[in-house]
Parts: structure tokens; C-alpha cells; sequence
């Protein structure tokens, strides 16, 4: 309530407003049509129906944090939620809280919106992390201070050594991730145009009058070399494939 009585609240809404509003009038006034891409693309019209053949069922988010996103620590974000919630410490049990309700809103949001794509579940991550630590910190402490070890032991390395052993496997992961990386199969054929465009520079090939038969202008990879090579003073067209004359 003090909140809504408050003029710098009101204030503070106008001077994130306006700019904002002010950029899209702008930008469609250079460039028309634009708010209507944006409606299409950013608001009802990629929420409400589906694009690009993006079409999933519900818990299409749910099986990829589970099998794919968050493999190694799935396990560990109901225990954090658990810990948190009965938490003693009261700004351990406000951020508990606090990224859970972000997690199940933006969860539901975006599962419930008809063009679902992987890499929209991406903002959840910093809050399921929160609630993984939440359980990691517990285990820590609860190690940290447990008598057996520190009677026992001139140094009490559970602690460390519980860290070391849940990491391990994580960390080696993304090593070989970084290290060992492949790329799909499925993306060989549609890369192989920008390997073929990126090779012709490296090897200076003469690629001027060429024609680039691809369907989809918007290819970034593509477009870069494309540039590049006609920074060379070549001249690169695309062509559609149904409108081929013959040479």
C-alpha cells in the first residue's frame, strides 16, 4: 500500500516507459512494420500460437531439465526447497521463496505458451542453482560440524571432500564438452554451405559471381562469410532454386 502512495514509484514507471515506447515508435517509423514483427514474433503471436514447427507438448521443459539441462543436480532442488522453507535463517527462507515462486510462474508461463523451444527455460537456471546451494550448504555445515570428524581427524576434511566428490563428475562434463565437442548430425548438412563459404577464405578461392542456394537468407553464419567476401571485392548473389537458369 505505502508503495502505491508513493510518487517515485510512479515516476520511476514513466522513465522506463517512455524510452521504451519511444524506441518503438522510432524504429517502426524507420522501419515500418517493425511493432507489427514484434507482435508477431515477442508478444501474442509466438505465445500464442506456434511458429516454425516449434510445436511441444506441456512438459516438454519439464523431461529437458530432468534428461538434458540439470542431470547431475535435478535431485537436490526439492531438498534446497525443503531446507530453505525451514530454514531458521530468515534470509535463507526469503530467497527460498523467492525463486521458487519465479521457478513454478516462469515455468507455467512459458509451458503453457504454444511455441516452446529449449533454450526459453534458460532464465530458471540462476534460481534452481540458488536452491541447489541452498542443499549444498546445508550438507556442508552439517560435515563442518560433526563431532566424529573433528574428534577423530586433526583436520576435518569432509567438508571439502563432499564438494570434491559432487563436482567431480560435473566439471569433467564440461570439460569434455569443451574439450571433445562434436557437432549433431542433424546440423552437418545444414552447416556444410558456411564451412564451404568459410574455407573459400581461408584458402583465398575466387568466388566472385558465385550464386548461394540456400532457403533461408537469415542464416548468420552464411551472411558473415558472405560479407567477408565481398569486403574481397566479389560479388555473391542468392538465388532461388525455383528460378535457376540454366549455366
Amino acid at each position: 500500500i505505502n508503495l502505491l502512495k508513493n510518487k517515485h514509484f510512479y515516476f520511476g514507471i514513466l522513465v522506463f516507459v517512455i524510452p521504451v515506447i519511444s524506441f518503438y515508435l522510432l524504429r517502426d517509423h524507420y522501419n515500418p512494420g517493425y511493432i507489427k514483427a514484434v507482435q508477431e514474433n515477442e508478444l501474442g503471436g509466438r505465445y500464442l500460437s506456434t511458429i516454425e514447427g516449434h510445436k511441444e507438448n506441456f512438459w516438454f521443459y519439464y523431461y529437458n531439465i530432468l534428461h538434458t539441462d540439470i542431470t547431475a543436480w535435478y535431485l537436490f532442488i526439492p531438498c534446497g526447497f525443503l531446507i530453505g522453507m525451514f530454514s531458521k535463517d530468515e534470509r535463507v527462507k526469503r530467497v527460498t521463496v523467492f525463486s521458487t515462486v519465479f521457478i513454478v510462474t516462469y515455468f507455467l508461463i512459458i509451458s503453457t505458451g504454444k511455441t516452446r523451444l529449449g533454450w526459453y527455460v534458460i532464465p530458471i537456471f540462476p534460481f534452481v542453482s540458488i536452491l541447489v546451494g541452498v542443499f549444498i550448504d546445508f550438507i556442508y555445515k552439517a560435515l563442518e560440524n560433526l563431532n566424529y570428524f573433528n574428534n577423530v581427524f586433526k583436520y576435518n576434511i569432509a567438508p571439502v571432500l563432499f564438494l570434491f566428490l559432487i563436482l567431480i563428475t560435473p566439471y569433467q562434463k564440461i570439460v569434455n564438452s569443451t574439450y571433445g565437442s562434436r557437432e549433431l548430425p542433424e546440423y552437418v548438412e545444414f552447416n556444410e554451405l558456411s564451412y564451404f563459404l568459410r574455407d573459400a577464405i581461408r584458402t583465398n578461392k575466387d568466388m566472385n559471381n558465385y550464386n548461394i542456394l540456400f532457403d533461408d537468407h537469415r542464416v548468420f553464419t552464411i551472411n558473415f562469410y558472405k560479407k567477408i567476401l565481398e569486403g574481397r571485392k566479389m560479388k555473391l548473389f542468392y538465388k532461388d532454386y525455383k528460378t535457376l537458369e540454366p549455366g
